[in-house]
């Protein structure tokens, strides 16, 4: 079974339920589609860690007006040709080029791809007492420096730019969820992100998790599974799963709108 059909449980799912509910969480999963800067994103990751196998995984769409009677055939025999690689631009292709480019002048990033020499590894174990399917696919892995790292492009790399969006995506708690697969306390683990910029001047920056935040994500994690076993069983006993309440809730203002 290809990794991504697999339904065990992924750190994607656990960041979705941890933003929302788990029927939100549901609904991204079946609704998802791969945006162009998800599509970079797999073009960079091939390049750096699978670089003998990135014709296999992407595909460069030519340059032709699909305007056009020309063109339109042109980019159909395309399509026939790639089957299920990502088809990525020239432009993509261009900056995913120059985004490998910045990766391999950043000596913490290459010594990262060197150190944890496992790249693209697909887990699976059991969780708990419940015995829960889950999975992880990690970039760059090590048992021997049990440390984990992956890959992430962004507008802004930048400490305080990306800490927001490492934040916001909820990174930390993927990370978490990495070092847990790779049997590590993830309190304990060398868990890493190397953030490499999609806009010239394609600068990479290297950051590692403390602690404090990767505990902080492995909290959420657990607290996640709790909110997905409760979910499977309302489902199970057919109970209404899309609310957030039972209750009527107190509503406040949040911090920001106090202070103004």
């Amino acid at each position: 079974m290809n990794y991504f059909d697999n339904p065990a449980i992924s750190a994607t799912l656990l960041k979705s339920i941890s933003k929302q509910t788990p029927a939100h969480a549901v609904e991204r999963m079946l609704s998802f589609k791969s945006t162009p800067n998800m599509k970079l994103g797999t073009a960079v990751h091939a390049m750096i860690l699978e670089p003998e196998k990135a014709n296999e995984i992407y595909a460069v769409a030519p340059d032709c007006d699909r305007r056009t009677k020309a063109g339109k055939e042109t980019y159909s025999k395309f399509l026939d040709s790639v089957g299920n690689k990502e088809v990525i631009t020239s432009d993509q292709y261009s900056s995913a080029m120059d985004m490998t480019l910045s990766f391999s002048q950043n000596p913490e990033a290459v010594r990262l791809l060197n150190e944890l020499d496992l790249h693209e590894q697909e887990l699976f174990w059991v969780y708990g007492n419940s015995n829960l399917e889950c999975k992880a696919k990690i970039d760059m892995m090590s048992k021997k420096h049990m440390a984990v790292a992956d890959i992430k492009t962004t507008a802004d790399a930048s400490p305080e730019g990306f800490a927001k969006q490492s934040a916001n995506m909820l990174y930390h708690m993927q990370l978490a969820w990495y070092s847990h697969a790779i049997g590590l306390d993830p309190e304990h683990a060398n868990a890493y992100i190397i953030a490499i910029e999609n806009t010239a001047p394609y600068s990479t920056a290297v950051y590692k998790y403390t602690s404090q935040a990767l505990k902080i994500g492995w909290d959420m994690c657990k607290d996640a599974i709790k909110d997905w076993e409760s979910y499977k069983l309302k489902v199970a006993l057919n109970e209404n799963v899309n609310m957030y309440s039972k209750d009527v809730m107190d509503l406040d203002l949040p911090l920001w709108a106090v202070k103004q």
